[in-house]
């Protein structure tokens, strides 16, 4: 998949650290700063295991996270991640984040919708704040603010840190 700005992608791409452990590095060593993902791909990741990260980060942070998220461009990276439809993936993640905020507050959590779909489960430790971290959705055109303007709690402009995308 071309970069969608044109051109080489740009080498810090491709080093990126994980975003969980380096916030949790952050955590460590500050007490008010909030703790934000600037656009981690939550389809890439197995949801529980995941989920289970970002709950452990909240609490240890005393409640700062907020989850930076969006669908991604890479078509070849997503199918490489995920056995879910590349077509699909604004109802992925939207499923996904549903998940992942039953997963955060219920007892015994479980979710059944078109693509994500699990049975009553044990989940703990639930994060410090009481609905889950802020999901704020990094999209760009029509598609993407609808989804944001639906179920996300924030909106992240990314066409504009893109520059004119071709």
């Amino acid at each position: 998949t071309p970069y969608p700005p044109g051109g080489d992608m740009p080498d810090p791409y491709k080093r990126m650290m994980d975003p969980y452990v380096s916030l949790m590095a952050a955590a460590a060593v500050t007490t008010t700063l909030k703790l934000g993902t600037g656009i981690a791909l939550l389809l890439e990741r197995e949801l529980f295991s995941q989920a289970k990260t970002i709950a452990t980060l909240d609490r240890l942070s005393n409640g700062r996270v907020i989850i930076g998220t969006g669908v991604g461009w890479n078509e070849e990276e997503f199918t490489n991640a995920t056995h879910l439809p590349w077509q699909r993936r604004y109802l992925a993640l939207k499923e996904t984040v549903l998940a992942q905020r039953e997963l955060f507050k219920a007892e015994a959590p479980e979710f059944h919708g078109e693509l994500i779909d699990f049975d009553p489960v044990w989940f703990d430790p639930k994060p410090l704040q009481a609905d889950g971290p802020k999901v704020v959705l990094g999209v760009m055109g029509p598609l993407g603010v609808k989804h944001a303007a639906q179920w996300a709690d924030g909106w992240m402009p990314v066409d504009v840190a893109m520059g004119d995308i071709k």
